[in-house]
C-alpha cells in the first residue's frame, strides 16, 4: 500500500475518516446541551451581534467554533445539524496532519501509519472528536499545526522565521480554544530560543507578535473580569481528585485514563481497543531512546533531525499530559503524538528488516483498523440508551410544545438547551430542574431570567425527565388549587395548561418556583 503515491493514500485515509465519523454521528443522532450552546452562540453572533469570547459559562474554553458555525448559518441559513461541521472537519484535518507529524519521525511509510488510528478510530473517540461545542478536534489541530511548525523551522534551510510567526499565531489561538495549550504552546517557543540561535534576536522576538492575535481576546477578556480563566482552570484542576488521594493514586487514575485514551475510548463508556493502547503506549516509552538508538547507529543529519523531532514531540506531550484534567479527551495531544511514534518506530523497522517490518505493520494495521470499525456495528451496546437519538425525542417535543403554543417553560440542562436550539429559540426553556449527574448547570442565565420573568402561571409549562418524580410538581400545583394536563412527550412528562383558581395567579406560580428550587435531586 505505501508504495503508491501519498496524496493517494492520505486522500483514502480522510475518506475512511469521514465515513466513520459520520456512521456514528447518523448512529447516534445525539445533540446535547452542550452541543446545542455553540448553536445558540452562533445564532446570537449572527442575529444579535453578540461576540463572545468563551463558551457560556465556561471561561476557558475558545468559542472559535461558534463564530465557524455563524459563518456557516449565514451561508446556509439555519441547519440545526450545521453545528458539528467545524468539529467534523477539525477531525479530519487531524489524519493529514498527523501523517506529516510522523513523516519528520521517521521514513517512508511512517505518515501511513501513524494517521491509520486516527483515520480507523474507535467509534467512542470519533464521537469525542465530532462532539459540537468542546473544541477538542479544533484546539487539538491547531495545536498539532504548532508543534509541526515548530520542528519544520527548526531545520529549515529558509523562512525559519515565516514558520516561527505561522507557529506563533496558531499557537496563540490553540491556547484560546484549548487549554492544555497553554502549557503547551509557551514550551515550544521556549525551545526554538533555546535551539535556534538566530531566534535570540529582535526580529526573532518580533516573529512571535502573532501570538497575541491569538491570545487576544483571552487577555482582553481576563482583564476586564478579574482572570477568570485563570480561577476556573485551578479550580477544575482542585476538582479533579479529592483532597485524600496521595500522589501514587492520582498517578494511578491518570495512567489508567491515558491508557483508555491510546486505546481510543472515553472513560464513561469505555470502547477502547486494548492492543492499539500497548502499541501506542510502547510507542510512547521506546520512541525516543530508538530515535537516539537509530542516531547512534547512522549519525547523519536526516536521522538527528528525526531525533529532535521525537523530543520536541515528547516534551510537548509531557506538556500535554501535565495539563490534562477531567477526562480522556483532554489526552489527545498524547494520543496523536503516540500515534505519530509508533508510524517512525513501524517505518524504521521496516528500513531496517524489509521482510519482518512489513508483516509487523500489516499485524498492526489489521489489530488497528478491524476491531475499531467491527464496533461501529455495536454503537447502541458501546453508549448508553440516553445519549443515543436525542435529536429525534428533542425534535417531537419541540413539535408538541408548538402546536400547544407554548413558548416559555423549565426543564432540566440536557432539555433546556436542546429544546430552545431545535425551536430555533420560538421555544425558550429554563435550566434549572434537577440535573441527573450533578448539581444545577445554567450556562445562560438570560433564558432564566426571561423565563422567571412571565407573570401568568398559564404561559408556563414544566418538562421534567421520565427517570426524575414529576410528583412534587403535581403536588405543589394541586396545594394551590390550579389545574393542569400532564401528558408523556418522548422522554418526558410535560405539565402544561396551568390554570391557577381566579386571583391566585401569583400564588400558583411562587409555589410552583418554590418547589423547582427546593426539587435538588431526581
Amino acid at each position: 500500500m505505501w508504495r503508491a503515491p501519498a496524496v493517494w493514500q492520505g486522500g483514502a485515509l480522510v475518506a475512511v475518516g469521514l465515513s466513520l465519523r459520520l456512521w456514528v454521528l447518523i448512529g447516534t443522532q445525539r445533540l446535547s446541551a452542550d452541543e446545542a450552546i455553540p448553536g445558540l452562540m452562533a445564532r446570537h453572533i449572527l442575529l444579535s451581534g453578540e461576540l463572545p469570547v468563551f463558551y457560556w459559562g465556561q471561561p476557558y474554553f475558545g468559542a472559535l467554533e461558534a463564530y465557524l458555525v455563524a459563518g456557516l448559518f449565514g451561508v446556509l441559513g439555519f441547519q440545526p445539524l450545521l453545528v458539528f461541521a467545524p468539529a467534523v472537519l477539525a477531525s479530519l484535518a487531524l489524519i493529514p496532519l498527523t501523517w506529516m507529524l510522523g513523516e519528520r519521525l521517521g521514513p517512508r511509510p511512517a505518515g501511513m501509519i501513524a494517521a491509520l488510528p486516527v483515520a480507523f478510530t474507535p467509534p467512542i473517540l470519533a464521537r469525542v472528536l465530532v462532539n459540537a461545542g468542546g473544541g477538542f478536534a479544533l484546539g487539538c489541530a491547531l495545536q498539532l499545526t504548532t508543534i509541526l511548525l515548530v520542528i519544520r523551522a527548526l531545520h529549515a534551510p529558509s523562512n525559519k522565521f515565516g514558520m516561527l510567526a505561522v507557529a506563533a499565531l496558531t499557537g496563540g489561538l490553540a491556547a484560546w480554544v484549548w487549554q492544555p495549550s497553554l502549557v503547551v504552546v509557551p514550551m515550544l517557543l521556549l525551545v526554538m530560543f533555546v535551539y535556534v540561535h538566530q531566534f535570540r534576536s529582535v526580529r526573532g522576538l518580533a516573529c512571535l507578535t502573532p501570538v497575541l492575535i491569538g491570545l487576544l481576546p483571552m487577555l482582553v477578556y481576563n482583564a476586564a473580569w478579574n482572570w477568570s480563566t485563570a480561577v476556573a482552570l485551578v479550580s477544575k484542576f482542585e476538582q479533579q481528585s479529592s483532597p485524600s488521594d496521595d500522589l501514587l493514586t492520582q498517578a494511578h487514575q491518570l495512567a489508567g485514563t491515558l491508557f483508555v485514551t491510546l486505546g481510543g475510548g472515553e472513560e464513561s463508556f469505555g470502547g477502547s481497543n486494548a492492543v492499539q493502547a500497548v502499541g501506542l503506549a510502547a510507542a510512547l516509552v521506546l520512541g525516543l531512546p530508538l530515535l537516539l538508538l537509530s542516531v547512534w547507529r547512522d549519525s547523519s543529519i536526516v536521522s538527528r533531525q528525526r531525533l529532535v523531532a521525537g523530543a520536541v514531540l515528547l516534551l510537548a506531550s509531557i506538556a500535554a499530559f501535565a495539563a490534562a484534567h477531567g477526562g480522556a479527551r483532554y489526552l489527545m495531544g498524547v494520543f496523536l503524538a503516540a500515534c505519530a511514534l509508533s508510524g517512525a518506530l513501524l517505518a524504521l523497522l521496516v528500513q531496517r528488516a524489509p521482510h519482518a517490518g512489513r508483516i509487523c505493520v500489516a499485524i498492526w494495521l489489521l489489530l488497528c483498523a478491524v476491531p475499531n470499525v467491527s464496533s461501529y456495528t455495536r454503537l447502541a451496546e458501546l453508549m448508553a440508551p440516553e445519549q443515543l437519538s436525542q435529536i429525534d425525542q428533542t425534535q417531537s417535543a419541540v413539535q408538541v410544545l408548538e402546536q400547544r403554543g407554548l413558548t416559555v417553560g423549565y426543564a432540566d440542562y440536557w432539555a433546556a438547551y436542546p429544546v430552545t436550539y431545535l425551536s430555533a429559540e420560538r421555544v425558550i426553556v429554563a435550566p434549572s430542574l434537577p440535573f441527573m449527574y450533578s448539581t444545577r448547570v445554567d450556562r445562560y442565565p438570560t433564558y432564566t431570567m426571561g423565563v422567571d420573568a412571565v407573570d401568568s402561571a398559564r404561559h408556563l409549562f414544566v418538562l421534567v425527565d421520565s427517570r426524575c418524580p414529576a410528583q412534587p410538581y403535581l403536588e405543589s400545583l394541586h396545594s394551590s388549587g390550579a389545574t393542569f394536563r400532564a401528558e408523556s412527550v418522548a422522554r418526558w412528562m410535560l405539565i402544561w395548561d396551568i390554570r391557577p383558581p381566579a386571583g391566585d395567579d401569583a400564588v400558583t406560580l411562587a409555589n410552583l418556583r418554590e418547589t423547582i428550587a427546593a426539587q435538588q435531586s431526581c
